[in-house]
């Protein structure tokens, strides 16, 4: 159990997942209404409401209380993070959709499922559920991917956005101090 997120790591590194969602959220919509395409106008839209799903589900988990807010909890991962979110949503259809489904939505699936293998089996239950179906929804949307013209995360916006990405390292930022805290107690 040694390995195991504390309370307070883990609602952090939730706090965090809820940022990320939310920010997606609003880049997605917002993007939807200026798409070229109505196709990619379309996917945009819906994957604009699973973002704010997914946000939902990770602020019903914070440890909130009258003097803590969900909001509190709330915050970027880190100034690269904000900076892929500029590059992610420049101009160019094709590119954002490979750019999401090649690069961020894989590295979101990482990131939920790294938090599952540390979360509580004692404590962590609803956040276990929480983290099961946002990868199971982020993996059912990656499916997809190449119906809607993705190439895998190749584009030179993909690239970037990836680059970006690993120097927080993974979109959900700094877990590496929780990383080699675990590996140290697990020796």
């Amino acid at each position: 159990m040694t390995n195991r997120l504390t309370l307070v790591e883990g609602a952090d590194l939730i706090g965090r997942h809820r940022y990320v969602e939310l920010a997606l959220f609003s880049c997605l919509g917002a993007r939807a209404a200026d798409c070229e395409r109505a196709d990619v106008a379309i996917y945009l839209s819906g994957a604009s409401l699973a973002h704010a799903w997914r946000a939902g589900l990770a602020e019903s988990v914070l440890p909130v209380s009258p003097d803590l807010a969900a909001r509190e909890w709330t915050r970027t991962p880190g100034s690269a993070f904000d900076e892929a979110l500029g590059v992610l949503f420049a101009p160019g259809d094709d590119e954002l959709l490979d750019a999401t489904l090649g690069v961020v939505y894989p590295a979101m699936v990482d990131g939920y499922t790294w938090h599952l293998e540390v979360a509580s089996d004692v404590s962590d239950g609803p956040v276990k559920r929480v983290l099961r179906r946002a990868i199971a929804d982020l993996e059912a949307v990656i499916s997809e991917a190449p119906e809607l013209g993705s190439v895998g995360g190749e584009t030179a916006r993909a690239k970037e956005v990836g680059e970006l990405l690993a120097s927080v390292p993974g979109v959900f930022g700094e877990v590496a101090a929780i990383a080699r805290r675990a590996k140290e107690t697990s020796r």
